[in-house]
């Protein structure tokens, strides 16, 4: 896996710096040891004016260079973590999900109306993201640290419900080959608990 980095000219210092961080704190391998997965397709990162925000389409992740290197290689987790969910767990295609999408059909988040399918989903990268940054001691992973990011993804009152689960999943040392296991009982919890 190799990641290439499309910018103008004027960032080229901080396209060096960024190639360093990512080798030095790879998030591929951050999310190997927590999924299992591997991921060994190469992550195109280019540079948008999107101020704080990030977006990924096919294994482009789009974001703003502007940005500090350790925000830009949170916002790189952040999106390689959804790339997983989608293209490597595919998480979205299980019976579970199937199942939670027909139940949860009315669920919409309180101030962006976004269905379970993205609350589900934007929750889960949101953990990941932060498994990274507890990680590298970033930021600590508990819960009064990361309120406001699930508050501000609209996502906090799934969050909540969840985090204590993702937290025992993380202490376990043999998680990587449980993922799949953990996020389809979450899923189902998830359900249970929102209707």
């Amino acid at each position: 896996m190799e990641y290439k980095i499309i910018t103008p000219k004027k960032f080229n210092k901080k396209e060096k710096k960024l190639f360093i961080y990512i080798s030095k704190y790879s998030p591929v391998k951050i999310f190997g040891g927590i999924t299992g997965e591997k991921w060994t397709e190469q992550i195109i990162i280019n540079h948008r004016n999107l101020g704080e925000a990030a977006q990924f389409k096919n294994h482009n992740i789009y974001l703003d260079f502007n940005q500090p290197i350790d925000y830009i290689w949170i916002c790189i987790c952040h999106e390689l973590a959804h790339m997983i969910l989608r293209e490597k767990i595919k998480w979205n295609k299980s019976k579970e999900a199937r199942k939670a999408f027909r139940v949860l059909a009315d669920f919409h988040t309180p101030k962006m109306k976004n269905n379970f399918r993205y609350a589900f989903e934007q929750t889960m990268a949101i953990f990941l993201q932060a498994a990274c940054e507890e990680r590298i001691r970033r930021r600590p992973l508990e819960w009064s640290e990361w309120q406001k990011t699930f508050e501000a993804m609209d996502v906090e009152k799934l969050g909540k419900i969840i985090w204590e689960s993702f937290c025992e999943f993380l202490s376990d040392k043999n998680r990587g080959k449980k993922y799949r296991i953990w996020l389809k009982k979450t899923l189902i919890y998830a359900v249970r608990t929102l209707t």
